[in-house]
């Protein structure tokens, strides 16, 4: 306490706990990766679609697959993580929105492109479900609205950049080391998570 003037005393000012918790950290990553993967390929994939022959319509269906199947998983998202837990939830969407994209290098059927692409779409749905829920969980509890700030910007920088940097790199290095990338983004949250507990330890 601070003795202050005629006897009264004030508490002193309680510190605040770090916000940056290695828990916080990891858990920002595994959602970076996963943005990073699905921006990186929105905006590549509907134009692989139409360069091997599909054209308009098969963009279109390759968009609609991906949005269709991330909407309906995410209201059942929930349900997956009571019965097998957050961690593995994750780790389950991030080899969904991953693995797919190793098929589409070389791949000139439309079939197998709507089907990465629905793929995807659950395992992203997945991972922006459970990793929104678990920044809360994770932050510090004087400091959650911070960072449920702070994973607003990890989960935005990626549209900003990823969006564009997709088409730029097609163009450049061509398809297949893109969506090589974009599997590899995703797959490292894997990584991320190792050490990292369902509950707060």
């Amino acid at each position: 306490a601070i003795e202050m003037s005629g006897g009264q005393s004030a508490a002193s000012p309680a510190i605040r706990p770090r916000l940056l918790t290695r828990r916080l950290v990891q858990v920002l990553l595994v959602s970076f990766g996963a943005m990073a993967s699905f921006y990186l390929l929105l905006s590549t994939v509907p134009l692989y679609t139409d360069a091997i022959g599909a054209g308009a319509t098969g963009a279109g269906l390759a968009t609609g697959a991906l949005m269709l199947s991330t909407v309906a998983v995410e209201l059942i998202t929930p349900a997956l993580v009571a019965r097998f837990g957050k961690r593995r939830a994750v780790g389950a969407g991030l080899v969904l929105l991953g693995a797919p994209a190793l098929v589409l290098p070389g791949s000139a059927s439309l079939a197998t492109i709507l089907a990465a692409c629905l793929v995807r779409g659950a395992g992203f749905a997945i991972v922006v479900v459970v990793v929104g829920a678990w920044i809360a969980e994770v932050a510090p509890r004087e400091r959650r609205g911070e960072a449920l700030g702070l994973a607003g910007v990890v989960a935005s920088v990626p549209a900003v950049i990823m969006l564009p940097l997709g088409v730029w790199l097609a163009e450049r290095v061509g398809y297949p080391p893109l969506f090589i990338g974009g599997a590899m983004t995703a797959l490292a949250g894997l990584l991320a998570m190792v050490g990292l507990a369902d509950e707060p330890g």
